[in-house]
């Protein structure tokens, strides 16, 4: 993590990109990142990275990436330069040749104002096939649509109590517009129940505090007590 963090900090396009407090165990808690160059060259690729892909972030930093053609570069290179954030599944290959079914989330990336390369968040297409949405309360007696404000803060502190997470994949864990998961983020760090570990321009990840998992554990003992009494 070490090369990683120094490998950023000399690279003048993203330096400020990464604290250099910011301990490597927050970047790898948020799922399968990397970050190139409009160029297609590779200066960020994180642990979860080496173990999809299986290349190894010493041989791939400064790389051109090797699983993206000359055409899908300047598709994404467009769609990025117009400042826009692109959602897409698409097959790529690991370095052993087995075929990988992926998302990729894109998001521009930012240095004074000039967009200089993009940041991939990915996730395995079985993955997300797979979520299903989960009510903290009994979603037979209040629909979704007619969540309150407490019932969507529970659900956020229930999807929060595995790791760190972005406010996508809150959003994604949840089945909550990530618009209203910010808005909630917001009351909740306000309320000492999350904490914001890190931010940037593109990315912000959030954990639950001490406070938070307290309140968690009284939210599940509330929820078993209705359960014993329902049977």
């Amino acid at each position: 993590m070490t090369k990683i963090v120094s490998q950023l900090q000399k690279t003048s396009k993203f330096k400020g990109f990464l604290d250099k407090n910011i301990s490597s165990e927050i970047i790898n808690d948020c799922g399968v990142i990397f970050i190139c160059s409009l160029e297609g060259n590779v200066l960020f690729w994180n642990l979860n990275a080496e173990k999809l892909f299986g290349y190894k972030s010493i041989d791939i930093l400064g790389s051109q990436l090797p699983f993206i053609t000359q055409h899908s570069e300047f598709e994404l290179e467009h769609e990025v330069s117009n400042n826009k954030k692109i959602v897409f599944r698409t097959q790529k290959s690991s370095v052993d040749g087995n075929i990988l079914d992926l998302v990729m989330s894109v998001f521009p990336v930012k240095s004074e104002s000039k967009i200089t390369g993009f940041c991939v968040f990915v996730n395995e297409y079985s993955d997300i096939k797979s979520v299903c949405y989960i009510p903290l309360l009994d979603n037979s007696i209040i629909r979704e649509q007619k969540r309150t404000f407490i019932q969507l803060r529970n659900i956020i502190i229930a999807t929060l109590s595995s790791s760190k997470k972005t406010i996508n994949q809150i959003a994604n864990d949840s089945g909550i517009n990530w618009k209203t998961v910010e808005k909630h983020l917001t009351h909740l760090i306000g309320k000492k129940l999350v904490d914001e570990v890190f931010s940037s321009e593109y990315v912000r990840i959030f954990e639950l505090t001490n406070i938070g998992r307290t309140h968690l554990e009284l939210l599940r003992f509330e929820e078993e007590k209705k359960y014993i009494t329902r049977i």
